[in-house]
């Protein structure tokens, strides 16, 4: 069944706008009234979170933080790397004054250093490698010892100037092993004209005025020591060690007298005067080297003779006139001083090898003098350090 059509009413266009006119009004009167509302709310929300705005100033902290961090760490590594150059510069430095000295004592010449006053002071400056140098001073304290005081330095890139180790130690002059126990020590047989051909007082040359600085007066416990056969065997270990430090060596052939002898206005060396006071040649007092006397079979000294050091004779020796020997004297076979006159003052060591038996006659006089012999030790010997080293650093 069809239902009748209904009829809407149609609303003509000032109607429509007026409609449409009172719905918006409608709906800004409910916004009017919905906005005090959203106002107290968000005045609510602020008070009750108090954390609003807090991220840029945290990031504002935390970029400042990490550059504190980044400069401390850059510091840091900086004074390290610092660190680290100038301990190695250091390190250099130590090793150089080391090495200096090293150096200096392998090129140790005992004759010069013997015949150095008491006090001198000498500097050197060895060659080193690149970008190291050294200095070193030798000091003569006593008869037979020394300092010697090196100053290393050392430069490297990164360091703002030069880095110093100084080095110090003491030394001491040895020589090779020597059965020497008493003033007069023979290892063979011997005959002595007079009881007091060795005497044990401790006595110091005649003008000797500085010489002797710094040396005790020590007696000697024994006048004299005959035969060993350990002291033999060491002594016969030793013989060719002693005769390479001799300062002039010359076959018996060749030599007509033991005397100082000058070259120019220079001493020879191994030629040195033990005599102080007039006639005696001025040139000389100093000079300590030690002299051999080879081939000595046998040697015959048969004009007046002096020798100041040591005086080696290898081979038997017989004595026909005048022989002073101050310092040590030492005789690889016999001594035959019958006829002659023999003075020593130091020491004197007679090995006899061939067994021919030494005499010594009623001139013969043998007086321990521990001075002379020192100074006599001190111009063959090697330096040898009596204390570990002691070093400072400078910056």
């Amino acid at each position: 069944m069809r239902r009748p059509a209904v009829k809407l009413p149609i609303l003509s266009a000032p109607v429509a706008t007026q409609h449409a006119g009172a719905q918006h009004a409608g709906a800004q009167n409910a916004l009017d009234k919905l906005e005090p509302s959203v106002g107290s709310l968000r005045a609510r929300a602020a008070r009750n979170n108090p954390r609003r705005g807090f991220i840029l100033p945290l990031v504002l902290f935390a970029t400042l933080l990490v550059a504190v961090l980044a400069a401390g760490l850059q510091s840091a590594v900086w004074r390290a790397t610092r660190n680290a150059r100038l301990g190695f510069a250091g390190e250099r430095a130590l090793h150089a004054a080391d090495a200096a000295i090293a150096a200096q004592l392998a090129q140790w010449d005992a004759r010069a250093f013997a015949s150095q006053p008491i006090g001198t002071r000498a500097t050197f400056s060895p060659r080193l490698s690149t970008a190291l140098s050294a200095t070193v001073t030798v000091v003569r304290t006593s008869i037979d010892g020394a300092l010697v005081e090196a100053i290393g330095s050392s430069l490297q890139n990164g360091i703002p100037q030069n880095a110093e180790r100084r080095v110090t130690r003491v030394l001491a002059v040895r020589n090779a092993p020597l059965p020497l126990v008493s003033p007069l020590t023979i290892l063979g047989a011997a005959v002595f004209a007079s009881a007091g051909t060795v005497s044990t007082i401790d006595e110091v040359p005649a003008g000797w005025n500085t010489e002797c600085i710094g040396s005790d007066s020590i007696d000697a416990r024994n006048s004299a020591v005959t035969d060993s056969a350990a002291a033999r065997a060491t002594f016969d270990a030793q013989w060719n060690e002693w005769l390479t430090t001799a300062s002039r060596s010359e076959a018996a052939g060749t030599v007509t007298t033991l005397a100082p002898m000058v070259t120019g206005s220079l001493c020879t060396p191994g030629t040195g005067e033990p005599q102080r006071g007039g006639g005696s040649v001025t040139a000389c007092m100093n000079e300590w080297g030690a002299r051999a006397v080879t081939n000595a079979w046998p040697f015959a000294v048969v004009a007046s003779s002096r020798h100041q050091g040591v005086l080696m004779i290898d081979g038997d020796l017989n004595v026909a006139s005048d022989l002073e020997v101050v310092g040590l004297l030492m005789v690889r076979g016999a001594l035959n001083d019958s006829g002659g006159h023999l003075r020593v003052m130091g020491a004197a060591l007679v090995r006899d090898e061939m067994s021919h038996g030494s005499r010594f006659g009623f001139a013969t006089r043998v007086r321990y003098s521990r001075c002379a012999l020192r100074r006599a030790l001190s111009a063959t010997g090697a330096p040898a350090a009596i204390t570990t080293r002691g070093w400072l650093e400078r910056f």
